[in-house]
């Protein structure tokens, strides 16, 4: 039990539901669960959210009426305190506060009294020798801040005590950008809002990329709340979310459901798919340097610290930066030698940074942050926004790994456009197989999207060059080209597979099924009347042409046209292999070649292609009977 004895007579002073005896009481009876949060691409435990239940006991209606019934008495810090102190006396007995951080909410009405809640906050934490590093305080936007001196020294205060701060459930109420703002957190917790079906809402995406991507660029990391499906849970992670918490990873309970260093089944989750290091990364691990951090005890910034950073640069001319890291080895940011360097080639530099209290962190300045499994197409964006920064903070599972400078960046760049170029159609411009084949294995290893493959393919193709020449076979290449170019603007992947073989993907997040399928219907029609203007006026009058086939035989064969198979991969597991989708696309194209609309398509079932039976929508082909046939002198 907790040894605080509050002085609960002050509420007496206003109309009151329960007296001072009955909140103890009431507060005796109340209770804590916990609910981890993981690091969203290992399944480390990264802390624990403690949250208030069996205030049922106390006759409250709900968490909220716990706090506004203690706030309209006046007694709101006092309440905290206690249940604050039920909290870390169980966190401390759990053993878990050897690895794991601990979450508590954290009314921001009690910011006017802070200086009486931190001389208890630092009491207890004392006694249950808990550090103040291991506490989150989870600040929500459930109440509107008035940002004044008052409240940023309030804010200061709790940090200087070397407490971390996380903005809870944002983007849902009040003044969040100001929030962020001003009260520099170490991690922002997204609004199960935004992240229930993220995987099927391109606007909740949208805004959890955006907000992700500043997050980073600040140096704070990210948490996805109330994750309970497989699907949000990937689209989170391929998002670049840090960290993960809800049903999925484990209801709330008691430490002893949750006391473990690693989950499992996220490590199950993680291992299933194989994205996890590709090319970007490998390119990435290639250039990425390992700076040796500094390492800042937040809970005591001491001379220590100071004296490893003035002889690191003392030691290293050549330094102009030192990251500074944790005393978990999570990135803090970055010391620069131009702020310090008065102090630095001073002699008594050391010693006036000692006289003056100061406390490292102020040197500290916020760097971009992207853990090593993120796309480099994202860490670049997050550092073309971050305004005079070095480079990026490069982590794994959450930890410090090294530092990409501007001018590796600028190297990863013109490597990505030296690729895309080296892999670009020379005569349609477009991605060519490795751009594909690399969209496609994405798809197959990653179940938290659906995914749509068109595979075009010419209708009498050789004829047409061989009657025509292969100036107009690649006049009508670039037509189509053109064509595919347009399906860009609408989020498709569009390549060049080679010759007269054309391909377009589409993701869930880019238009829907059935308008895919309209703008690949669009593609067909629009082909076939622009290519007609290659022909003679007595060819496309006639609608064929007289040419030979493979067997040299002279023969009739239609106008132009293009087919397309369409493959469409619905989300969820994925339980067949590249080989699977190679045999069922084979197969469609056949049939689209047959098909009198020039279409085929086949949805993936959830079993095995070689036990399942693909749906295949196609229409038989009708052709005029001397198609295909012996010319006999017409």
């Amino acid at each position: 039990m907790n040894n605080f004895k509050i002085d609960f007579s002050k509420a007496n002073q206003v109309p009151r539901m329960l007296d001072a005896k009955e909140w103890e009481a009431a507060v005796n009876s109340m209770d804590f669960v916990f609910q981890p949060i993981v690091n969203i691409r290992s399944g480390s435990c990264i802390g624990f959210e403690a949250l208030l239940r069996e205030y049922e006991k106390a006759d409250f209606h709900s968490i909220d009426t716990v706090f506004n019934t203690a706030y309209s008495q006046d007694v709101l810090t006092e309440a905290t305190i206690l249940l604050l102190d039920k909290t870390i006396e169980k966190y401390a007995a759990s053993g878990c506060a050897a690895y794991a951080k601990l979450f508590v909410n954290f009314d921001s009405r009690i910011l006017p009294d802070i200086k009486c809640f931190m001389i208890a906050l630092d009491e207890m934490l004392k006694r249950h020798d808990v550090l103040p590093s291991s506490v989150v305080l989870e600040i929500s936007e459930k109440f509107e801040i008035t940002y004044n001196h008052a409240v940023s020294s309030a804010f200061a205060s709790l940090k200087n005590k070397g407490l971390k701060i996380a903005l809870d459930d944002y983007g849902t109420r009040f003044s969040g950008p100001q929030l962020l703002y001003s009260t520099d957190p170490q991690y922002i917790k997204i609004d199960r809002f935004f992240i229930s079906g993220i995987n099927a809402d391109v606007k909740k995406k949208l805004f959890a990329t955006n907000l992700v991507n500043t997050a980073h660029m600040l140096g704070i990391f990210t948490v996805a709340e109330g994750v309970e499906t497989v699907e949000e849970f990937y689209i989170c992670k391929e998002l670049g979310f840090d960290m993960a918490q809800g049903h999925l990873v484990q209801s709330p309970g008691g430490f002893s459901l949750g006391n473990r260093h690693n989950y499992p089944y996220i490590e199950e989750l993680n291992r299933r798919d194989k994205r996890a290091y590709g090319s970007d990364n490998r390119l990435i691990f290639s250039l990425m340097e390992h700076i040796n951090p500094v390492r800042l005890f937040s809970w005591n910034p001491s001379s220590g610290d100071v004296l490893s950073i003035f002889s690191a640069f003392r030691e290293n001319k050549d330094l102009r930066f030192i990251p500074v890291v944790n005393e978990e080895d999570g990135p803090m940011g970055m010391v620069h030698e131009s702020k310090i360097k008065d102090y630095i080639y001073s002699a008594y530099g050391m010693s006036l940074l000692k006289n003056k209290g100061t406390n490292m962190a102020e040197f500290i300045t916020p760097c971009p942050v992207a853990e090593i499994s993120t796309s480099v197409d994202s860490i670049l964006e997050s550092f073309s926004l971050a305004d005079g920064a070095e480079g990026v903070l490069i982590t794994k599972e959450g930890k410090y790994a090294g530092f990409l400078c501007a001018k590796s960046l600028l190297r990863i760049m013109y490597e990505k456009n030296i690729a895309i170029a080296r892999d670009q159609n020379p005569l349609s411009k477009l991605p060519g197989n490795s751009i594909i084949n690399e969209f496609i294995t994405k798809a197959v290893d990653t179940s938290g999207n659906s995914y749509i493959f068109a595979y075009f393919d010419f209708n009498n193709f050789k004829p047409f060059n061989d009657h025509h020449g292969f100036r107009k076979g690649d006049k009508a290449i670039l037509i189509f080209a053109d064509i595919l170019r347009e399906l860009q603007a609408e989020n498709a992947l569009t390549g060049h597979v080679g010759g007269d073989d054309f391909f377009a993907g589409f993701r869930d997040d880019m238009p829907c099924f059935t308008k895919a399928i309209e703008l690949i219907k669009s593609a067909i029609a629009k082909f076939a009347r622009q290519v007609a203007d290659l022909y003679t006026p007595e060819e496309r009058a006639k609608e064929f042409i007289t040419s030979k086939d493979r067997e040299g035989n002279v023969k009739l064969f239609p106008l132009l046209t293009v087919s397309a198979a369409v493959l469409n991969i619905p989300r969820g597991e994925r339980i067949y292999t590249m080989e699977d989708i190679s045999f069922i696309l084979a197969d469609l194209k056949k049939t689209a070649k047959q098909a009198e609309n020039g279409l085929a398509i086949a949805t993936l079932g959830n079993t095995p292609m070689a036990n399942a039976e693909a749906e295949v929508k196609s229409s038989p082909k009708q052709t005029p009977e001397t198609f295909g046939k012996e010319c006999t002198g017409q």
